[in-house]
């Protein structure tokens, strides 16, 4: 019996000694205090990617603009950065160690990104990979250890370059305001007017005061340029492809809002017959490469309008959707 009692006493004190050592080996440590932040105060965000270029994206009067020329940039891209830098939060200290490359937050392997509000600074962190669950991030803050665990996969968000964050937009109108359309291609040119009928039906009439045989064509055609979006855009201005080449196809638009006093002009040419098909819009300074399923649907809905028969062509399948 009293055996017993001398193995029991050793077991009570193991067991003590054990509870203490772990209570001493948990975590004892304060995160820092991260200062909230709200979207709308932001106003400038740089970004330094792996390839070491900075991304500057400034909020502007009409929404944000992207890198020194002031593109456009994509609304959605820019929401979802707003909204991660908001809601950024710290859950766990992970190392106190320089221990950079493990958690890919070295130079050339981390994103940097500082967020702005006016000429403050108010976001300023490191952002290196996934953690295993890709529910969390390793970062740093002010690009210096230690390393922290954050809420959310952020470096997809982040990890963008300038081609990617910048607004595909190429045309936006109100199919509603268009007055007139001009069609030209191969040397054919006609042109439609709208007017509207006794009981406010709109229908589309040539010169000769003639509906068009395929009115559905050029109602779909319209709406499919009201708010066109380019596969990517080219290094070249579009006065340099206006300039040094012709185009193949060519729809002008009248464009006569309400609130305005005079009619604009909106002008988009086409100026190869097959993939990639390089473009020029009267409303972006660059030229850029329309998605091929669309290019060809407006060519055909032209020859369709024009009364020219076109062979359907065998369409790529790999270049038929958007990504």
């Amino acid at each position: 019996m009293k055996k017993e009692y001398i193995i029991l006493g050793i077991f009570i004190i193991a067991a003590g000694l054990y509870i203490f050592f772990r209570q001493d080996n948990q975590v004892n440590y304060t995160l820092p205090t991260v200062q909230p932040v709200t979207a709308k105060e932001i106003d400038r965000i740089t970004i330094t990617g792996t390839d070491k270029t900075p991304v500057s994206l400034k909020k502007a009067k009409d929404g944000w603009t992207i890198g020194d020329r002031e593109f456009p940039a994509d609304a959605i891209a820019v929401t979802n950065i707003l909204d991660q830098l908001e809601q950024f939060r710290l859950l766990a200290l992970v190392s106190e160690k320089k221990d950079l490359d493990r958690y890919e937050l070295s130079p050339g392997a981390g994103i940097c990104v500082t967020a702005w509000a006016k000429d403050k600074k108010i976001r300023n962190l490191t952002i290196g990979k996934a953690a295993p669950s890709f529910n969390h991030t390793f970062v740093m803050l002010e690009n210096t250890p230690p390393i922290y665990q954050a809420k959310g996969n952020l470096r997809p968000v982040f990890s963008k370059s300038i081609h990617e964050l910048r607004s595909k937009q190429v045309l936006k109108f109100s199919p509603s305001s268009i007055t007139s359309v001009t069609l030209s291609t191969k040397g054919r040119t006609k042109t439609f007017t709208a007017s509207t009928e006794e009981n406010d039906a709109l229908v589309w009439k040539d010169t000769a005061g003639k509906a068009p045989a395929h009115a559905k064509a050029l109602e779909t055609m319209l709406s499919t340029l009201s708010d066109l979006r380019c596969e990517s855009f080219l290094d070249e201005p579009g006065k340099d492809i206006q300039k040094n080449s012709r185009p193949v196809l060519t729809i002008s638009l009248k464009d006569k809002k309400e609130d305005r006093k005079e009619s604009r002009e909106i002008v988009l040419e086409i100026f190869t017959e097959k993939s990639p098909f390089k473009t020029v819009s009267s409303m972006n300074q660059d030229g850029f490469i329309m998605f091929q399923y669309l290019a060809e649907e407006i060519q055909s809905q032209v020859y369709d309008l024009l009364g020219m028969k076109k062979k359907a062509p065998k369409t790529d399948k790999g270049s038929t959707s958007e990504p």
